[in-house]
């Protein structure tokens, strides 16, 4: 996935939080063989990484995220990032 945009916060607790904004090709599913569901273009999503250190990444760079294992709490489910690898 491609990096196109990289926002942050300053919590309360003076910490940096971030979020990543990639685009990335569709995967298979959203195109059916019987064309009632389909696609064009490239997919953005917004990913949360919290205060993970993203001081080197860049606007254009390819990356891949790995994340934790899920946690239900009372909230939702959330995977926090464990890894981001620039590719």
């Amino acid at each position: 996935m491609e990096i196109v945009g990289i926002s942050y916060t300053t919590n309360k607790n003076g910490e940096r939080v971030s979020t990543v904004q990639v685009i990335h090709p569709y995967e298979e599913y959203y195109n059916s063989t019987d064309g009632c569901r389909g696609c064009v273009g490239m997919r953005t999503e917004a990913i949360y990484v919290g205060s993970y250190d993203i001081s080197d990444l860049e606007i254009g760079m390819e990356i891949e995220i790995f994340y934790d294992k899920a946690v239900v709490t009372a909230k939702g489910t959330f995977q926090t990032v464990k890894k981001i690898v620039v590719l």
